[in-house]
């Protein structure tokens, strides 16, 4: 479920066309701190999505990256973290193909390579994206980057896969946007 905070984000992005100074909006981060956010004048939405995959998924809360956890509660667009984000135990190579399907839409298709490092079966339930956001620039102009998660989706079915054993995911993340005017 794509979240509310990415919604806004997108939103800040198409309100900033043609405006020098765009108006920040507020979001919350993956720590639960909320942050203002602005599109950076200048910028495209090529900069932004497709994304950068950092699916390394011993990234600890409040990194970006694709996360894997073990959660079952149904996902909402409040969520901002990933309570159940499996940290240890397995390890995660990811290949990445971005595109256009035949609505127009981009996409960034990930496929996952999920080996279980540890002693016993690890369970995957549910994966999420976060991302680093430009934050409103400081009085100094100076921007950081915040972290804030984009998509929270529980899989139909959770995958578990043995110790020692290896399991493929795909996750596909489409912005239903147009990619030209």
């Amino acid at each position: 479920m794509i979240t509310k905070w990415f919604k806004s984000y997108l939103a800040s992005m198409i309100s900033s066309i043609g405006v020098s100074t765009p108006t920040p909006v507020q979001i919350k981060k993956t720590s639960g701190d909320m942050v203002y956010i602005g599109f950076l004048s200048g910028s495209s939405a090529g900069n932004v999505f497709p994304f950068t995959a950092y699916s390394d998924v011993g990234y600890s809360i409040g990194a970006r990256g694709i996360w894997l956890g073990s959660g079952t509660t149904t996902p909402t667009e409040e969520d901002y973290n990933m309570p159940n984000q499996i940290t240890s135990g397995i390890s995660c190579s990811t290949s990445k193909t971005n595109g256009v399907d035949e609505n127009g839409n981009a996409f960034s298709k990930y496929i996952l390579t999920v080996t279980n490092t540890s002693g016993s079966a690890k369970t995957i339930s549910e994966i999420a994206f976060a991302q680093g956001i430009p934050a409103a620039p400081s009085p100094t102009g100076s921007v950081s980057w915040e972290c804030v998660m984009l998509d929270h989706t529980l899989l139909d079915s959770p995958v578990t896969i043995a110790a020692g054993d290896v399991a493929v995911i795909e996750y596909t993340l489409k912005c239903a946007l147009p990619t030209s005017a």
